[in-house]
């Protein structure tokens, strides 16, 4: 890769792709590996996943505009492609696994900070009942709260939101990228002007919650305007050059995020415009919602702003390989439709059938297992790895021996009793 032509054509996207494109594509043995993926896929007719994982020896990798990336052989953008799914695959920490939740039961919150004295800082007005209304139109289907319209969105009492329980986070706020530093966002003090809230603190405060989002959407820019630059249309100026190639891994907060246990972010990564955010997002809550699919989401949503020059800026960082965040309980199959129901009305007539349930059957009425164990791993001491005190059987286990085996029993039941 060289890092320095890539920055020289940071004004033609066309180029930039192939420049990219020839590089990763550069070893005869990747190229016909991408070949053969390609072929199987399309005779399948099903989705081409592409996932970049950057390691931590090369986190400079990270800036470059990868959802410029085209096909080797066609030069067609890979990011704007229904066949192909292009994302980032970010790595981890936290072992807390991700389970999916049924889409009945999910819940959004979507939070816009519009402080008072934007103006000072040269930064356009926040339109909150617009962006507002068009995440809850968008977002049809799923209960949906908000937070920042009645009162000022603070650090605090975001945090406090999401303590509630929250599946997915859209926030809309300015931000701004310094050289070598995190993110700092715009959110507002409790007199409803700015306060600078640190990307760092806020994957802090996240990683702290007993469950995180699944899905955290950061309509956030480095959006503060050069004082020589003509005022833009909202979030910052058409082209929006700061992340081409200056910024790293450690001044962005996906990463940090995915750290502290989001399995799934969309963030941006320069100044992107107010009316891309606004074109774009619906378009990405609508396609979610048919199929909980969000990288699939993703590239229908770039795919509508294809014609603007910041369409490349939204990027999704991914730590679950599915790319799934919820799914519709039944049976799952060609078309969803089950088969064998004769087969199994037959067993259960004859006596037969033997239904096999999984641990997590009575969860909606007796709580998160992993929340007991939680509790009776801070209550009891338990000694072993962190990702481990969130798993009943091994923390039951140690206090059972010791204590005892009827003292564990009774210790489960009672916070069993107390959740019911």
């Amino acid at each position: 890769f060289d890092l320095a032509e890539l920055l020289s054509l940071q004004q033609d996207p066309e180029a930039y792709g192939k420049a990219l494109a020839d590089a990763l594509f550069h070893d005869e043995s990747v190229r016909n590996l991408y070949a053969r993926a390609r072929t199987a896929t399309d005779a399948g007719g099903s989705f081409l996943r592409v996932r970049l994982l950057v390691g931590q020896s090369a986190l400079e990798m990270h800036a470059l505009r990868w959802e410029l990336l085209q096909d080797p052989e066609t030069q067609a953008p890979l990011a704007t492609s229904e066949k192909t799914l292009l994302s980032r695959f970010m790595l981890s920490y936290d072992w807390r696994p991700v389970k999916l939740r049924p889409k009945s039961d999910f819940k959004a919150l979507v939070a816009v900070a519009s402080p008072s004295d934007l103006a000072k800082y040269q930064l356009a007005e926040v339109d909150v009942e617009g962006e507002v209304d068009r995440a809850t139109r968008s977002l049809d289907g799923i209960a949906v709260e908000v937070a920042g319209r009645d009162q000022p969105l603070t650090l605090e009492y975001l945090v406090s939101r999401l303590r509630e329980g929250v599946d997915v986070l859209y926030l809309v706020c300015h931000g701004v990228l310094k050289r070598g530093r995190m993110p700092v966002l715009f959110l507002q003090d409790d007199a409803g002007e700015v306060a600078r809230a640190e990307g760092e603190m806020l994957a802090r405060m996240l990683a702290e919650l007993q469950e995180p989002p699944r899905l955290v959407v950061l309509a956030s820019c480095d959006s503060a305007l050069p004082p020589q630059s003509p005022q833009g249309d909202g979030a910052g100026t058409e082209q929006g050059t700061t992340a081409g190639g200056r910024a790293t891994a450690e001044a962005s907060i996906a990463p940090r995020l995915a750290e502290a246990g989001v399995p799934a972010i969309v963030a941006m990564q320069g100044k992107i415009t107010m009316k891309t955010v606004e074109k774009a997002m619906p378009v990405f809550f609508r396609e979610l919602l048919k199929d909980g699919q969000i990288d699939r989401a993703m590239t229908v949503a770039r795919g509508t702003v294809r014609d603007r020059p910041d369409a490349w800026m939204p990027a999704l960082f991914l730590r679950i390989k599915r790319g799934c965040i919820w799914y519709v309980p039944g049976f799952s199959g060609v078309e969803d439709q089950f088969k064998k129901w004769k087969a199994i009305t037959s067993s259960v007539r004859q006596g037969t059938f033997i239904p096999i349930l999984g641990y997590d059957v009575a969860e909606g009425r007796s709580g998160l297992s992993h929340a007991i164990a939680e509790k009776m791993s801070f209550l009891h001491g338990f000694p072993m790895a962190p990702q481990d005190r969130s798993d009943l059987a091994k923390v039951t286990q140690y206090v059972s021996i010791d204590q005892s085996r009827k003292y564990a029993r009774d210790e489960v039941l009672k916070h069993l009793h107390e959740r019911l």
